[in-house]
This record gives C-alpha cells, structure tokens and sequence, in this order.
C-alpha cells in the first residue's frame, strides 16, 4: 500500500496539477477540453473508480538544448522544461457496478498531446490504480471547446497473457485485489456530445454550441502500465 501511494505522489509530483472549475470561460488565449469517462470494473465489482487524470503535454513551444558535457563527464540530470500539465477529472456519478468522470477544463490554446488518462480506485485499505490506453494529438483552439469523446471502459478478467492488463502489477497485493493486475480493459470510444453536454449544462452557460470541435480520442495498446 505504501509503495502505491508513493507512487501516486511522485507522480503528482513531476506533474502541475489542475482542478477543474465550476464553470468554463472562454477567451481569446484560452480554449477548453471535454472528456467523458465511464469505468466499470466488472471483475472486481466492489472497487470501482473513484479518482481519473488527463496528463497533457504542450508540443509548439521551443525546447531548450542543454549544452554538451565534458569530454568524460556525464550529462546531469534536469528537469523538463515543458513537463506535462495533469488535469483531475470530476466523479459525477458511482453507482454499483461503474463510475462516470468528465473532465471539463479550460486550457491555453496551443497543440498538445496525450500522455496518460489514469485513476485510482480507493477503497481503504486498498487503492487500485489503473490506465486507460487512449492517446492523441489535440489541438486547442482560442475561444472554443475540443470535445475528446465518451470512452466506455470495462474492466474483466483476462482470457490470456495477450490481453494486456489494465494497471500494474505492483504492489501486488492492492493491485490484485483490486482487479487491475489480472484484468484488462475493453474499451469504445464514440461520439456522444449532445448525451455528455447535458450532464454539465450547468457549466455550458458561456459556451455557445457552435464553439464545440471533436477529435476524439484513440485507443492505444502500448503502455508501461498495460504491458505483461
């Protein structure tokens, strides 16, 4: 248990963190992302998804070139100077059998790219974590809103070791109790805009329809927590 919750830490760590607001505002260097994310663990009923992130990485801004070292000395290590931006998605509904998510932020216009959609399910004393291998290019455009898709994830048991899984192995014992070690995802992605805008009408009151661009997400396989 330990050893996951400082795994989660460090991540938050080496990444900024961002909540989302009760309302969005456009302006003329801001855009918007919506993502909707419904997470069923069908495996492990009773450890269903409490807590999503969006890490989001920008890709048009200049990247500084460290000089190099020495001859014989080694390169130190720096920190990244354009690290990516996590996003916490908010639970808007858990019922028995899955949680549904929508992450509904406003971000700098600017192109960027998807480094990991992931969560946690705590139930104490266990907390499970697991990825959801979706990725893509997004491209954040001043004064509008980028819808990203309504992906439905089902978390069961795996069939065999082809199937890649739905987190990590370790530690070990959260992770299998949870369901996330010995299961694996299976995922639909589709458009379904006008059914995920209805959840947050309340936070749609300065974004008008015609301000909404999809570019739904992608599903992809090759992941560090989802390989055997």
């Amino acid at each position: 248990m330990r050893s996951l919750v400082m795994l989660a830490l460090l991540v938050t760590a080496a990444c900024a963190q961002v909540s989302p607001p009760s309302t969005l505002e456009l302006s003329k260097n801001m855009g918007g992302v919506l993502l909707v994310v419904n997470v069923a663990n069908t495996f492990k009923p009773e450890y269903q998804a409490t807590s999503m992130d969006l890490s989001l990485k920008r890709k048009d801004v200049e990247q500084r070139v460290l000089p190099a070292p020495p001859h014989g000395r080694n390169q130190p290590n720096q920190p990244d100077p354009n690290p990516p931006v996590k996003y916490s998605f908010s639970l808007i509904k858990q019922e028995e059998q899955s949680s549904t998510f929508v992450l509904f932020v406003p971000i700098t216009a600017g192109n960027y790219v998807i480094e990991e959609v992931a969560g946690f399910a705590s139930h104490p004393p266990v907390m499970g974590a697991f990825q959801i291998p979706v990725g893509g290019k997004v491209n954040i455009q001043a004064g509008r809103v980028t819808y990203l898709g309504h992906v439905d994830a089902i978390n069961r048991e795996r069939k065999s070791d082809q199937e890649p899984r739905s987190g990590p192995v370790i530690p070990l014992v959260e992770q299998e109790v949870s369901g996330f070690a010995n299961a694996t995802l299976d995922l639909t992605i589709r458009d379904a805009r006008a059914e995920d805008c209805a959840m947050i009408q309340n936070q749609l009151t300065a974004v008008p329809p015609d301000k909404f661009d999809t570019a739904l997400v992608t599903i992809e396989r090759q992941s560090l927590l989802s390989q055997r």
